[in-house]
């Protein structure tokens, strides 16, 4: 889990430069989200057939797929959107924001825990963003 998460935060370090320097100099937005969209349906796809097998992935309910399909395009487009027009840090700084937005939606709509080490990491999160603005 821990070698996943810091392949995972390795690969988002290099996405946002490389998605400035390519959408800076001409390339369009479409190009970027295919491209990071087909090698995140790759890797994810072959991690999930390892883990849980074909039959059970292809057993998922097509509209959460719709639904996981829709709002990560958002996501994506909204990011390319972003560093064209703000600076990389900037970015970084807004998407740190998500792991304590994903913290108080587990909380308040899902019931999870609320234990000290959330409650330190979302206050951590907060304080960073505030001095950094």
């Amino acid at each position: 889990g821990v070698l996943g998460l810091c392949v995972a935060g390795f690969s988002y370090f290099i996405f946002g430069p490389i998605t400035r320097y390519t959408i800076s100099y001409g390339t369009h937005e479409t190009v970027v989200l295919l491209l990071a969209s087909s090698v995140g349906l790759l890797g994810l796809g072959f991690y999930t057939h390892k883990r849980i097998g074909l039959d059970m992935a292809l057993a998922t309910p097509v509209r959460d797929l719709t639904c996981i399909d829709l709002f990560n395009v958002v996501a994506f487009w909204a990011l390319t959107r972003m560093l064209r027009h703000i600076g990389l840090v900037y970015v970084n700084a807004l998407n740190a924001g998500q792991t304590t937005m994903a913290a108080v939606v587990g909380v308040t709509t899902f019931h999870e825990p609320l234990t000290l080490p959330l409650i330190s990491g979302v206050g951590l999160t907060i304080l960073g963003l505030t001095i950094m603005s």
